[in-house]
């Protein structure tokens, strides 16, 4: 089967029924005519690890500041289509073993140098180097070289047919940064980056804020043929408080605030100084257990942490309900998503009974690593008290999230929280961080078989033998209980009433490009 650019990858619509907390919760936006200027502040929860978009670690969140800095090759619209940036054309070679792109013509840097096919080259080469140890190498795994065919056209060369590779090439890997600079900056240009996205980088002060003006020269145009954006800078602070976030709106002193619940939005439904978003997609929240380390090496302790957990109570806890519980990662919305198998249900009894199998009761203790953030942190909270009631008592551990990440990756725990904004436009792209195939692995699972399944569901090209494929994944991940995904919370943003015009990828994160703030 020979694929054209017609052949998008399908995968998810928003989450409209199940983010309807409230009839005042805006989702499209009434706007009226952009006008330039001004600058707007923002919030997200999770300070970045690096401005290189292939060093983000963190797998959604990243692109909330990597999205105004830089332009991947494909653009991801809401829908899940992928859409012309930087490649204006693409198509599948013979045998589905390459990919042919043509590059946009008349695209500088922020530093002035020009985008064409040695800069995608250089940018791509890098990535399949072997050179950088980092999170987002193995969403080009397929990937075996990279030809130049002409000034603006260029050939990725794929090891195997890959039905991955298409959503890779619409984020972190295939995000263009100058190569001027990245020669002359080396490991700098991690806090120091020059993309071609339609805001410049100004300044990171750490723990507080990134801050990025208007980059005049973006190719970017408007309906009426008027260079983007219409906003003169951004500010992008480091929150991870829902109440802070709201204060600070209702301060003035923030336009829009990610990822608070449905809970906090009920409350500021009728505050005329708030206006509430209802982005698609939704937020998973989700536990791994250290599988290679006592006492989560044994499978029925695994088990009995997860009968232990009633995922129900929790979504109705923090969400009141709103969202979904999915069997694994996949979103309801997902062609890769099936009900079944699923985890038994909240079953106390069950609970216990996998605890005395374990050979490590009555009681058992484990910590439970959580980042400082809501609702996280009243999860955690909540799943202690639960297990506590069939015989295992955690203690709950709060750390940053740097602090987090790395003591998980270095296998120095034993149950971590932590959650990813799904769906992703391609299942390949969660299931590497799921089943540690790339330099993420949150559950530091030693599964051969398991990893291979995942390669094999990248590479397959047809739709139905991929969903095949996933399906004895998730029975795989339910049977070995590597993972409980706790639930997927339906997510709103706070945001000041005069800004309009963003527009989301389909887990939610946000574009800047055609923001404005109506006088």
């Amino acid at each position: 089967m020979q694929f054209t650019r017609r052949h998008f990858l399908s995968t998810t619509a928003a989450l409209g029924a199940l983010l309807s907390a409230s009839p005042s919760i805006l989702r499209a936006q009434d706007a009226p005519s952009p006008v330039f200027g001004g600058t707007i502040t923002a919030s997200m929860d999770l300070e970045p690890a690096s401005l290189h978009p292939l060093f983000g670690n963190a797998a959604t969140s990243d692109r909330f500041i990597f999205n105004q800095l830089f332009d991947a090759l494909l653009r991801i619209e809401e829908d899940g289509t992928l859409s012309p940036a930087l490649a204006t054309e693409w198509a599948y070679g013979e045998g589905n073993t390459s990919i042919i792109l043509k590059l946009r013509e008349g695209v500088s840097f922020h530093d002035g140098e020009e985008f064409n096919a040695d800069a995608a080259k250089a940018n791509l080469d890098y990535v399949i180097s072997g050179e950088p140890v980092a999170p987002h190498v193995a969403d080009f795994a397929d990937v075996e070289s990279i030809d130049i065919l002409g000034d603006y056209e260029i050939r990725i060369n794929l090891k195997k047919p890959s039905g991955a590779i298409l959503a890779a090439l619409g984020t972190e890997p295939a995000m263009m940064l100058s190569p001027k600079a990245m020669a002359e900056k080396g490991d700098a240009i991690q806090r120091d980056p020059v993309g071609t996205g339609p805001f410049r980088f100004v300044k990171w002060l750490p723990g507080e804020y990134i801050e990025a003006t208007r980059f005049e020269n973006y190719w970017r145009t408007d309906a009426e043929g008027q260079n983007l954006p219409y906003l003169d800078g951004i500010r992008m602070r480091f929150i991870s408080n829902n109440a802070t976030k709201v204060i600070e709106l209702q301060g003035g002193n923030l336009d829009l605030g990610d990822a608070i619940t449905p809970r906090d939005a009920e409350q500021l439904k009728d505050d005329p100084r708030i206006k509430l978003l209802s982005p698609p997609g939704g937020i998973q929240s989700w536990i791994s257990f250290n599988s290679q380390a006592a006492p989560f090496d044994n499978v029925h302790l695994r088990r009995a942490v997860n009968a232990g957990i009633d995922r129900a109570g929790l979504l109705q806890a923090v969400a009141l309900g709103v969202g979904a519980i999915p069997p694994v990662m996949f979103a309801p919305t997902e062609w890769a998503y099936s009900a079944e198998p699923a985890p038994s249900s909240y079953n106390p009894e069950l609970a216990r009974e996998e605890v005395a199998k374990s050979g490590l009761g009555p009681r058992v203790s484990a910590t439970l690593n959580v980042i400082q953030r809501d609702p996280d942190v009243q999860l955690a909270q909540l799943i202690q008290a639960m297990l506590a009631q069939v015989g295992i008592d955690l203690e709950v551990n709060v750390l940053e999230r740097q602090a987090w990440v790395q003591a998980v990756l270095d296998g120095n725990y034993q149950i971590g929280m932590g959650r990813w904004s799904i769906p992703f436009v391609d299942p390949d792209q969660v299931c590497s961080s799921v089943l540690g195939r790339g330099a993420l692995n949150w559950s530091n699972i030693k599964d051969a078989p398991l990893k291979q399944l995942a390669v094999d569901a990248a590479q397959a090209v047809d739709k139905s033998e991929r969903k095949e494929i996933y399906a004895t994944i998730q029975a795989k991940l339910v049977d070995e209980a590597y993972y409980n995904f706790l639930l997927m919370r339906g997510v709103n943003y706070v945001s000041n009433p005069n800004l309009h015009g963003l527009t989301f990828e389909p887990n939610g994160l946000w574009h800047f490009s055609s923001a404005f703030l109506a006088e």
